[in-house]
């Protein structure tokens, strides 16, 4: 090897990034981002609060952290002592007699079976049954445990980790495939998961199609009808003339060659989304990470592929402090507060059921601001059961639209419900007659949410002014009352009297008699009260006297 070489480590060694192309090092830098990005990891308390834990993998997730925890905590005495026992004979021998006793011969419990039960049974155990290994509490059969002791017992190292070889492969083997278990996974892997869904059940907050368990259906709003008809207000922009089927087919090719949801957000979205007045009222793919919870567990921040809010501006500094976790969704609060219509996108491979339980969760967090800027200086919330925020789905071509509204809670001391319903749904890729109905309601609705957000923005604006005139009313009154009981307090507060204008009150009854009232030309003359100076010391007045004599005449 030459000098000053050094040898080539076994490690597989980083990239140098001056050895990368510019398209290579954008690459691995935006890989470096993306590795790094927080992934979110529902906390024991979302856990613990499910009224019913759906079987996903961050179900299993949480189940092996908790097992690994409980793995991890120090064993007492008696627990280290029955883990580190000798098998012997004799606990072997009673260890099998132990399970001889509690556990029943097969032949035994299928010969006292029905013939509905034997059946379920031949059905269940058609591929083998479940693998019953990874359950917590399972027993390991005896002759298992005798064959490890004998096999511990009879020789050399190496056939023991022969043995454990050959076990290890054996259990490998018989690992059960998708066929062979005993539970069908369902929901994603993602946190919108079915366990997602049942928090947001359980706090209140239910999507389209709810049924309570009485048979009961979620309510609709009271301005649902308002809604529908404005849905349907024709738009210029998409008549025929200005919309032409020229430009139909160009959404549908577009539409076409979507893969993914990003591709859709900046190619498909915008072709419906038309012109925005406003760019400063619209955002997208921002974490609403400085809103409150809705149901108070650690949910994830909703993340919307686009919504429209308004300036931050326009509402006034006091108010957006006083309800910044409800109306400011991000930390940087110049982002579009108060979001009130959402859209959720994905991709031809992404799951509807996904993107539903996105725009539930985000319709209810614009429902939530709505109703606390309306009910901002009130004593108590305002529910009135009107819609005021609008959220839609788009996958494939089939854009929905869901209208959300707040009603009060169900019982005293509980959170207020959130309701989801369905408005309509149209096909924007069949023809060009439908994509103008599905692109004229959501512009219309676009604007209508805006319209509702300037209502309530407009009505919290005029009431903190009220509440501030009627507060600097309330100083003013209070200061003029200060001022007429000092107008009316006795002359001698405030004020020294000298000793030379002391003088008596005369006896009110010697006033009155008119031989005993002296003569007014003969009443002293009394000089006006001196003000008393706070800063007035008669020490130097005399040493200023005393200079002036020292110095005599000049």
């Amino acid at each position: 090897m030459p000098e000053g070489q050094l040898p080539s480590s076994r490690k597989r060694q980083r990239p140098d990034k001056d050895s990368l192309q510019p398209e290579e090092s954008l690459l691995f830098y935006k890989k470096q981002r993306l590795d790094t990005k927080h992934i979110h990891r529902p906390s024991s308390t979302f856990w613990d609060k499910l009224s019913k834990i759906w079987l996903t993998k961050s179900a299993l997730r949480e189940v092996a952290r908790r097992n690994s925890c409980l793995a991890r905590r120090p064993a007492t005495i008696q627990q280290q002592k029955e883990l580190h026992r000798t098998i012997t004979r004799s606990i072997a021998a009673k260890y099998k007699r132990e399970s001889s006793l509690a556990q029943e011969p097969a032949s035994d419990f299928l010969d006292r079976c029905s013939s509905s039960c034997l059946k379920d049974i031949r059905q269940f155990a058609r591929h083998g049954g479940p693998n019953l290994q990874e359950l917590r509490g399972y027993q390991k059969p005896i002759q298992s445990l005798i064959r490890t002791m004998s096999l511990g017992r009879s020789g050399s190292r190496n056939s023991g980790s022969q043995s454990r070889t050959r076990g290890s492969s054996s259990t490998s083997r018989t690992r059960p495939t998708a066929n062979t278990t005993a539970t069908e996974k369902t929901g994603t892997s993602g946190a919108y998961s079915a366990n997602f869904q049942q928090t947001l059940i359980d706090g209140g907050v239910f999507p389209d199609g709810y049924e309570y368990p009485d048979s009961r259906s979620t309510p609709i709003p009271e301005n649902w009808e308002d809604i529908n008809k404005k849905l349907k207000e024709p738009r210029p922009s998409l008549s025929p003339s200005q919309f032409s089927n020229e430009r139909f087919r160009e959404f549908k090719r577009a539409d076409a060659n979507v893969t993914k949801e990003n591709k859709a957000i900046k190619r498909v979205i915008p072709i419906i989304e038309g012109n925005i007045r406003d760019s400063r009222c619209d955002g997208g793919e921002i974490r609403f990470s400085n809103l409150e919870s809705l149901t108070g567990d650690n949910l994830v921040p909703a993340t919307p592929d686009i919504y429209h809010g308004a300036r931050p501006e326009q509402l006034k500094r006091k108010i957006r402090n006083d309800l910044s976790h409800y109306i400011i969704p991000a930390k940087n609060d110049s982002h579009p507060a108060i979001p009130n219509f959402f859209l959720e996108a994905k991709g031809p491979d992404g799951s509807a059921r996904v993107a539903k339980l996105q725009a539930t969760y985000d319709g209810a967090l614009g429902a939530r601001a709505m109703e606390k800027l309306h009910s901002y200086g009130d004593d108590k919330p305002v529910y009135d059961n009107n819609a005021t925020t609008i959220s839609s789905t788009y996958q494939d071509g089939q854009l929905k639209m869901y209208a959300h509204h707040v009603a009060q809670p169900g019982s005293p001391g509980t959170r207020p419900e959130y309701f989801m319903n369905q408005l309509d749904s149209w096909s924007l890729t069949g023809n060009p007659r439908s994509f103008r109905e599905g692109a004229t309601a959501y512009r219309n609705a676009r604007d209508w949410a805006k319209k509702q957000r300037d209502e309530v923005i407009e009505r919290a604006n005029r009431r903190l002014l009220e509440d501030q005139s009627k507060t600097s009313n309330l100083d003013t009154e209070e200061c003029n009352d200060d001022s007429t009981q000092a107008s009316e307090s006795p002359l001698t507060d405030g004020f020294v009297l000298s000793q030379e204008s002391r003088t008596e009150i005369p006896d009110q009854d010697a006033s009155d008699d008119p031989e005993s009232s002296p003569d007014p030309l003969a009443i002293e003359f009394t000089r006006p009260l001196k003000r008393a100076n706070p800063t007035y010391d008669p020490r130097s007045k005399r040493r200023n006297t005393k200079q002036a004599g020292n110095r005599g005449p000049q």
